[in-house]
């Protein structure tokens, strides 16, 4: 497959430069505490504006996972799309010691603490535009392939003689047709 693809897949200077700044760029450190509600998340804010320890407020009141650590998340790049843009927008506008106003994310509110700004790595983009090329290369390779294969599933004509197995082989390309049209 890969041989068939090979030719389709094209990776730009903008590409590996969003690419550097995602992996090299700057990023931060934060706290989070998520609650049910905004009232109990205004509630927490309030505390922590008055003096109350915002890692033991989110030991004792988050819901989020990362409140066995205070509320600690790993190092947040603004623009790695793996954390909401709500949390990456509001992170952009504090600086270290400030806490957000509460927002809404998906599993209730949140109330955010900007620790500190932790500056980018100290490799230059020429040091790594190869090997970052090399791998968005790789990536679109692998997503092409995946397109042809479905594609490819999906023209076949597969005869099989074993009720079996040709029960398995139906339900198998039904649900990966589904998952292509989706």
């Amino acid at each position: 497959l890969r041989q068939f693809v090979r030719d389709e897949v094209s990776v730009t200077d903008a590409e590996i430069r969003l690419a550097f700044d995602r992996v090299y760029g700057p990023t931060f450190e934060a706290r989070l505490i998520i609650v049910a509600t905004a009232r109990e998340a205004a509630s927490i804010a309030d505390q922590v504006l008055n003096g109350e320890s915002f890692i033991n407020l989110a030991i004792n009141h988050s819901t989020d996972s990362s409140r066995v650590v205070g509320g600690l998340l790993p190092p947040i790049n603004l623009l790695d799309a793996s954390f909401p843009k709500a949390v990456r927008d509001v992170l952009a506008e504090l600086e270290p010691g400030q806490i957000s106003r509460p927002i809404l994310l998906a599993r209730g509110f949140g109330i955010l603490r900007l620790e500190r700004k932790i500056d980018g790595g100290v490799e230059t983009f020429d040091d790594v535009k190869n090997e970052l090329q090399q791998w968005l290369f790789h990536r679109g390779e692998k997503i092409e392939m995946a397109k042809l294969a479905k594609q490819m599933l999906a023209e076949a004509d597969v005869v099989i003689f074993d009720r079996t197995l040709h029960r398995m082989w139906r339900q198998y390309v039904s649900e990966n047709l589904i998952l292509q049209s989706q």
